[in-house]
């Protein structure tokens, strides 16, 4: 049975939020995030860079981390779904309105997959 952290289960530390994914009583995932007005961009090179522009934003995610015997099964998507949906009460949060603090390359994979499969886009990389 899969369960999100409930509220019991959310810690806010410096303004950040924590959500857990549970498994069968462990900890499988967890995202932290927080309230936030602009980002830098990501540029698409390796090693990544941020360029010196900054675009609208509206959480930053600061950490998502999934066991790696529970990743490619939805786990940090659903994750971020949440965010998207509970993190400001009130308010959808639109995928392109998400910025990811300084992603490892398969974190910086999974950013752009989500955002580009949330708003419909295609693969073009």
């Amino acid at each position: 049975h899969n369960d999100l952290g409930s509220s019991s289960s959310l810690s806010s530390i410096n303004n950040k939020t924590t959500y857990l994914y549970l498994y069968k009583k462990r900890i499988v995932g967890m995202v932290v995030a927080e309230v936030i007005s602009k980002a830098y961009v990501l540029e698409k090179s390796y090693p990544m860079r941020c360029s010196d522009e900054k675009q609208k934003a509206m959480v930053g995610i600061h950490q998502i981390w999934v066991h790696r015997n529970h990743r490619r099964k939805g786990v940090a998507s659903e994750l971020i779904d949440i965010i998207r949906t509970k993190f400001i009460y009130g308010l959808w949060i639109p995928p392109n309105m998400l910025a990811f603090s300084s992603p490892t390359q398969l974190g910086n994979a999974f950013a752009r997959s989500y955002i580009r499969k949330n708003n419909g886009e295609k693969n073009d990389d």
